[in-house]
């Protein structure tokens, strides 16, 4: 392992301390050496509008910059947005090299900072350990790119290809299971369920206690008959819920949407025939700015419209290492993520104790 590499993994490991905090922004980490080789300084960015990483490590080593070197997961901005220049900073400290992960796909800031640094006699490398740092930030740099949401399903299945109902559920996850999931709602900005859902677990739906900061976690529920129960769990927590529903729906109560629309965002969306929502009309409803990555956790029905509308982006699949053949309700989660032209690139294949946790990206999601 090269010197740029082991201090880049760990500029990378204060990036992720950013999870769930800094969108719009990108999750950041820096770390400072001194003309020696020694650290003097770290930092990550934690919320937009605060401090970049850049800023805080720098801050931190003060005169013992002059003549290092900073490690930086993301190319420094050069434009005045909430807050001063990065560049600026790293010139004013007297750091004589950049080592970056990845070039900034914003169009403010790409190749430009780069340029910058080098006019003032600033050494700058690109690359070191970029396919990782492009990872970490794969919202943020599809939001900055196509201007949408990115989306990921996750799916837990048994050995059997058999999907969690309320009594199953039990002998899909564990503990470890329910911790990545947690981490994958605080990643997240809206987490996305089927009515069906609703009805049948009753869940919260939050990213619940196990972070230092829970995540404000926007809720949607996908209801057009709005059969959402008025006292269900979900209201219970102050993070905001929208549901969508169909006002034209033959079974709709309207005395439930005055009481529902007290407790939640209600809108109204046109259903296809069978009550089916567009997939794309609900993904308009939300602000790329705001609501840059969306966590889907819906049953079968919910995951196999967006599936077919080709609008997942990432597939967190875990497969049990348990079998529940006694149940004749079969999952075509996996088959449906695998038919041709729905091809998937493996990212990922974990062992979590027995069980295996895999993660895929569409190789054709359309833009």
């Amino acid at each position: 392992m090269t010197k740029d590499v082991y201090w880049m993994k760990r500029a990378l490991v204060l990036a992720r301390k950013g999870l769930g905090t800094t969108f719009p922004n990108p999750m950041v980490g820096a770390i400072v050496l001194d003309s020696l080789g020694q650290k003097v300084g770290q930092g990550y960015h934690f919320k937009a509008g605060e401090s970049h990483a850049e800023t805080i490590a720098l801050e931190q080593a003060g005169e013992k910059s002059k003549g290092g070197t900073l490690y930086v997961t993301l190319e420094p901005c050069c434009h005045t947005g909430r807050t001063p220049p990065c560049t600026e900073a790293i010139i004013k400290s007297g750091i004589q090299k950049v080592v970056m992960a990845t070039p900034d796909q914003n169009p403010l800031v790409k190749g430009l900072s780069t340029k910058i640094l080098a006019q003032h006699g600033i050494t700058v490398k690109v690359g070191c350990l970029q396919s990782i740092a492009e990872k970490i930030n794969r919202v943020f740099f599809n939001w900055i790119v196509h201007q949408r949401p990115y989306v990921v399903a996750k799916v837990a299945v048994t050995q059997d290809f058999k999907m969690g109902t309320r009594d199953s559920r039990l002998l899909i996850s564990d503990p470890m299971m329910e911790r990545t999931t947690m981490k994958l709602r605080k990643g997240a900005n809206v987490l996305m369920v089927g009515v069906g859902t609703v009805l049948t677990d009753n869940p919260k739906l939050t990213a619940r206690s196990v972070f230092e900061h829970p995540p404000t976690l926007l809720r949607a529920i996908l209801d057009p008959g709005l059969k959402t129960p008025v006292d269900a769990q979900l209201f219970k927590s102050s993070n905001p819920v929208w549901i969508f529903y169909d006002e034209n729906h033959r079974d709709l109560d309207h005395e439930k949407v005055r009481v529902l629309s007290k407790q939640a965002r209600l809108i109204c969306l046109k259903a296809r025939s069978g009550g089916i929502f567009d997939p794309k009309d609900i993904l308009k409803c939300f602000d790329h700015q705001l609501h840059g990555g969306i966590l889907i956790e819906g049953g079968l029905k919910t995951l196999s419209h967006f599936h077919d509308a080709h609008l997942i982006d990432e597939w967190v699949i875990y497969i049990s290492h348990k079998r529940f053949s006694q149940f004749a309700q079969k999952s075509e989660a996996l088959s449906l993520a695998f038919q041709s032209p729905f091809h998937l690139l493996l990212q990922s294949a974990i062992r979590r104790a027995r069980d295996l946790e895999v993660v895929a990206t569409n190789v054709y999601r359309d833009h």
